[in-house]
């Protein structure tokens, strides 16, 4: 995962994370995007929703596209439906 162009150390938080809280905190730094926050923003979700399933079934395409484009930067799956 380190040819993704992230630091080592938050390439480790994602492989070996501690707490959710890390994981949100190098989306919010390293992965989302100032349309995805809006996005979510709209639909007055959190990276925790998205994280947690709690999006309601709505829009699992957009969802789906996000976790797509996170998974893109990075250069492996880690989010979304395995």
């Amino acid at each position: 995962m380190r040819s993704s162009g992230l630091p080592e150390e938050v390439c480790n938080t994602l492989l070996h994370p501690d707490r959710e809280e890390h994981i949100v905190g190098v989306i919010k730094q390293y992965l989302r995007t100032s349309e995805q926050k809006a996005w979510l923003d709209a639909h007055d979700l959190s990276i925790e929703d998205l994280l947690n399933g709690r999006y309601g079934g709505q829009d699992e395409s957009e969802v789906a596209a996000i976790y797509g484009a996170w998974n893109a930067k990075l250069g492996k799956k880690m989010f979304g439906a395995s």
